[in-house]
């Protein structure tokens, strides 16, 4: 029986734009206006592990002085504190709106006595940004940012430590995220997962009411 419902963050529970990041870049250095998926390419930084820079600022291993530093000499910027500073921020602007449906749908589980949790790969700058506009995380029972857990989805790690932490089995939470490749390792540690991404395919009404008891 499923006793708790974890979410992802962007794309599941807020709106965000990373062409509205990337607009925020060109202004803030002069660069050349790039699409907020090219921008968001070059951020990655690949390593010579094969990892890429942002993974790892991600999950809380590299500092933020090191990757904004990284990230401005790529696009050979001086990496003076002030340019980390306008350059970071730029990652505030990312989410948007938080989806009126997924609210509904957080309250349709708080008043059912589900445990709700939020598992989301993001970093400091996403979630400060989003604190400063939005105030729905304290809907959630616990908050899970990979930053501070030191690792990240798709990671077993990530889905694992919720429900030990929550005393659940796997098999008792209901994991829903936009990434095919996170629903997949969800299903792998023994969760229910769905792919569920907003203003695409179907509903999450529907998604809730197929695994949980109604009303």
């Amino acid at each position: 029986m499923i006793k708790a419902v974890i979410f992802d963050n962007e794309g599941v529970v807020v709106e965000h734009d990373w062409d509205r990041v990337a607009r925020a870049a060109a202004t803030a250095f002069s660069l050349p206006l790039k699409t907020g998926s090219a921008f968001k390419d070059s951020l990655q930084l690949p390593t010579s592990q094969g990892n890429t820079l942002l993974h790892e600022y991600g999950c809380g291993k590299i500092s933020s002085d090191f990757y904004w530093s990284a990230v401005l000499e790529s696009y050979k910027l001086p990496p003076t504190a002030e340019n980390k500073v306008r350059m970071s921020s730029t990652l505030e602007f990312l989410t948007t709106d938080v989806n009126e449906e997924s609210l509904h749908g957080v309250t349709w589980l708080q008043e059912r006595g589900y445990l709700i949790f939020l598992l989301s790969n993001t970093t400091p700058e996403i979630i400060k940004g989003t604190k400063t506009r939005m105030d729905y995380f304290s809907l959630f029972d616990a908050c899970y940012f990979s930053y501070e857990m030191g690792c990240r989805k798709p990671s077993p790690r990530a889905y694992l430590r919720v429900s030990e932490e929550n005393s659940l089995l796997p098999s008792e939470c209901l994991c829903i995220d936009d990434t095919l490749e996170n629903v997949l390792a969800a299903r792998r540690v023994g969760m229910i997962a769905e792919q569920y991404t907003l203003g695409r395919n179907q509903s999450l009404a529907e998604i809730l009411l197929r695994h949980l008891p109604f009303p």
